[in-house]
């Protein structure tokens, strides 16, 4: 026990002498761009990124539309710079009938952000797209890339922009889910894709906290 303890905060101090070593910047700082800087660290000092952890669903008849999400510390981006992020993924039933459920791979611990299926990019202002009228003036809402293991294309992509709120006491994740680039007809070798679409329809969701 006592060696198994000394090993626990030696490693423990090894993460923190690791991480010293590289320049912190908040991970929303208006006054860097992110990856501007080799070998910093973009780091989630407010805890924005916590507001989303945690398991959220939208049903409407027999239709379902689960997401979870957790926050991924210290990734390492493109051997260039480090970076917190929010991964997620889903599950879509519609009609009773499951679409697609990537739910399980978030228990898998990848060091890309790229290997789930849902990953954040950035803090969205009332007027970027998609416009979120009900926002406030300085209300921020968290954009996330989304696609999902169907998707074959080299260029489909879904944009999913949320916000928390908190309406008659209950958490509220507000979302708004659009086309962010089109099909191109091709995979990434080059040969013909199949995907021309998600199994989740594009529009505007509010989900409840589980």
């Amino acid at each position: 026990m006592k060696k198994t303890a000394y090993l626990t905060v030696v490693l423990s101090l090894m993460l923190t002498y690791c991480k010293a070593q590289h320049l912190i910047i908040p991970r929303f700082d208006p006054n860097f761009y992110l990856g501007d800087v080799n070998g910093a660290y973009y780091k989630d000092v407010d805890h924005y990124f916590d507001q989303f952890v945690g398991a959220w669903s939208y049903t409407e008849g027999t239709t379902t539309l689960k997401v979870s999400f957790i926050k991924k510390e210290m990734l390492h981006i493109r051997n260039k710079y480090y970076e917190d992020c929010l991964v997620g993924e889903f599950q879509y039933i519609e009609n009773g009938v499951e679409k697609t459920n990537t739910l399980s791979n978030l228990s898998n611990n990848y060091t890309s952000a790229y290997a789930y299926n849902m990953w954040s990019l950035s803090q969205m202002r009332k007027t970027s797209y998609p416009v979120c009228e009900e926002c406030s003036t300085d209300e921020k809402r968290l954009g996330m890339s989304f696609t999902e293991p169907a998707n074959d294309d080299d260029c489909l992509q879904g944009f999913w922009t949320m916000r928390v709120v908190v309406e008659g006491g209950v958490q509220k994740l507000k979302v708004q889910f659009r086309l962010e680039t089109n099909y191109c007809g091709y995979k990434e070798d080059g040969t013909p894709s199949v995907a021309r679409s998600f199994s989740v329809p594009f529009g505007d969701y509010t989900l409840i906290r589980e």
